[in-house]
């Protein structure tokens, strides 16, 4: 079995506009689940500077197999250039 007849995706679903850029997460379910489920929220590290929501995703894989929803965000970043 493959991860994709286990788990359900809706990709880059765009949360906050700001300055011309989109800040975006992902949605991460498990394939047939109904009623309610626990949520992670999965704010990635990075010190607001760097990092994508897509590097994260080993990480969120636990909480997956665990049954668990899980939210996979791009925090809002410093984008001011020094």
């Amino acid at each position: 079995m493959t991860a994709q007849s286990h788990y359900q995706v809706a990709p880059n679903i765009t949360y906050l506009v700001q300055n011309g850029y989109e800040d975006k997460l992902d949605i991460y379910q498990r394939r047939g689940v109904t009623g309610v489920q626990p949520t992670l929220f999965y704010i990635h590290g990075g010190g607001w500077t760097g990092g994508t929501k897509e590097a994260a995703i080993m990480s969120v894989l636990p909480w997956l197999e665990m049954g668990w929803t899980v939210v996979n965000v791009t925090a809002v970043q410093n984008r001011t250039k020094l």
